[in-house]
């Protein structure tokens, strides 16, 4: 009896989680939306950036959005869960251009790991790849925000699409669903 109130309750709290997942993935494709190619150049510029660091110094593992979904349930938490404390971390710290860029990621993780959030995520990097024209301006702004350069292999770095997220000419051309 008690097993199937625990099985219950926890397959209520994972529809939750995954609505809410949903709902909040939408959003950030309607503010992608509205902001301008030079912002969301900005944007991918310094999630860019956080991408490169956090690997670099193995918050999460190099090639975990290359692999595509398959990851264990543990393991997928436990990395969903170092993306959104970078998220808290950054707000707490006053840092919500650093928090909004570092979403990109945690969507990006929740939508490889969720194929009924797939199309979503492939329409945020659809709107992403609208910041590509702007970034000369967006890495000159980076650079003067962090008074030094940005390394080449860095800026390098921003064509890098999630695995199983690339745009199609479908999905650059659709809303977000309803």
């Amino acid at each position: 009896m008690f097993r199937e109130f625990f099985d219950w309750f926890r397959n209520k709290m994972a529809a939750a989680d995954f609505a809410s997942a949903r709902i909040d993935l939408e959003r950030y494709v309607e503010e992608l939306q509205m902001m301008s190619d030079e912002q969301v150049g900005a944007l991918l510029g310094i999630a860019t950036v956080l991408r490169v660091n956090i690997t670099d110094d193995r918050v999460i593992p190099p090639d975990l959005f290359e692999r595509g979904d398959g990851l264990e349930d543990k393991t997928l938490k436990r990395h969903l869960w170092r993306l959104n404390k970078a998220v808290v971390d950054f707000r707490s710290k006053g840092r919500g251009v650093d928090a909004g860029a570092m979403l990109l990621w945690v969507h990006s993780f929740r939508a490889l790991h969720h194929p009924e959030l797939r199309a979503t995520g492939k329409l945020v990097w659809a709107e992403v790849a609208r910041g590509r024209t702007a970034m000369e301006p967006a890495w000159d702004a980076i650079e003067s925000r962090l008074k030094f350069p940005v390394a080449e292999h860095v800026k390098a770095a921003h064509t890098f699409i999630p695995k199983g997220l690339e745009p199609d000419a479908q999905s650059e051309s659709e809303t977000v669903p309803t």
